[in-house]
């Protein structure tokens, strides 16, 4: 996925428990790694309110801040939490 550097950025994140819809998670339940160029290892984005947004039937809206956009290259990220087990982004 293409981004402009230093802009804020949404995913839309779609989550399941067992292949069913996870509904009502909250931001606080999620775990957000992120790696850009150059990185080693893997970042740990904490979650804000309004980072995390919840757009119904298991759909999520996932937003990064400019300065997590701010190296040119690569921009990957994993979801991990309670409330469900798997997860699709953006093409779904």
């Amino acid at each position: 996925m293409a981004y402009i550097q230093n802009s804020t950025v949404y995913r839309t994140v779609y989550l399941t428990l067992a292949d069913v819809a996870a509904v009502s998670i909250a931001y606080n339940a999620v775990t957000v790694q992120y790696k850009r160029p150059g990185q080693i290892s893997w970042a740990t984005k904490v979650l804000a309110p309004t980072d995390w947004t919840n757009l119904g039937n298991g759909i999520y809206s996932l937003k990064f801040s400019p300065s997590e956009i701010d190296t040119v290259g690569y921009f990957a990220f994993t979801l991990a939490g309670t409330g469900f087990d798997n997860f699709a982004y953006d093409e779904f």
